[in-house]
Order: structure tokens, then C-alpha cells, then sequence
């Protein structure tokens, strides 16, 4: 009988309405992937989604001539880095899903090519350490 997948982690009842919108968006996208220890570190990417949104928003109604457009364009940059850094760990892109282990693979065990035939030498052992050393 095959393992029935992990239901989805609940949300946490402490969080913003903002950031528990966030949680209801994404969450989902990561089913399969996400179990309940995963909890802190998706209400990381929840919480940084908002701050990146936010000052989206924000840096929307500024003059780019002025200083704080150059300092909120700052924050939004590093607001997308922690994004892309907290996806990462569960997968978000095709290629962070292929760095991903799959957990439910078994093992293989037997070589993938043939390996060659025992020889004689291979079937006596390793060579005795009290064996005399050849001068």
C-alpha cells in the first residue's frame, strides 16, 4: 500500500492578515513538498512576499529622482533575494525541484553496468600483512 501524502501544514493563527492571505496563495503551490516542521520557514517566505508587495507598492508612487526611491528599490531587492533563497528549499522553480531528493525512491542496490568476472585474485583476498615485503 502506497504512503498517503502529508496533508498540508496549518496556518498559524498569529499571523497578519496580509501574511495569512499570502500563506492561503502559496502554501498550496508547495503541497507534497511541505510538512508541519516546514512551518517557520514558509511564514519566512509569507512574511517577506509581504514586505516585497508592500514596497512595491511603495516605490509605485515615488519620484525616482528622489533618495528614498534608491533605498525602497534596496529593500525590494533584498526582499526578492530572501524570497528566491526560502523558495528554493521547497522546490518553487524546475530547477530547485530537481536538486530536491526524492524521499519515496527506493535505494538502488544492484551496479548499473556489468561489473567484469571475479578473477583469482579477487577471490583469494587481500595480500596478509605478515606477508614478506618483495625486495
Amino acid at each position: 500500500m502506497a504512503d498517503l501524502p502529508e496533508p498540508l501544514p496549518s496556518k498559524p493563527s498569529n499571523l497578519s492578515e496580509r501574511v495569512g492571505s499570502i500563506w492561503d496563495r502559496i502554501v498550496p503551490l508547495f503541497a507534497g513538498v511541505v510538512k508541519a516542521r516546514d512551518v517557520p520557514s514558509l511564514v519566512d517566505v509569507c512574511r517577506w512576499i509581504d514586505r516585497a508587495e508592500r514596497t512595491e507598492a511603495r516605490i509605485e508612487d515615488m519620484d525616482p529622482s528622489d533618495k528614498a526611491w534608491t533605498q525602497a528599490l534596496t529593500g525590494a531587492a533584498i526582499a526578492t533575494d530572501k524570497i528566491l533563497a526560502l523558495s528554493a528549499r521547497f522546490g518553487m522553480t524546475p530547477g530547485d525541484r530537481a536538486k530536491l531528493r526524492d524521499t519515496a525512491a527506493p535505494a538502488q542496490t544492484t551496479p548499473r553496468v556489468k561489473t567484469r568476472p571475479a578473477t583469482k585474485f579477487d577471490k583469494a583476498g587481500k595480500p596478509s600483512r605478515t606477508a614478506p615485503k618483495a625486495k
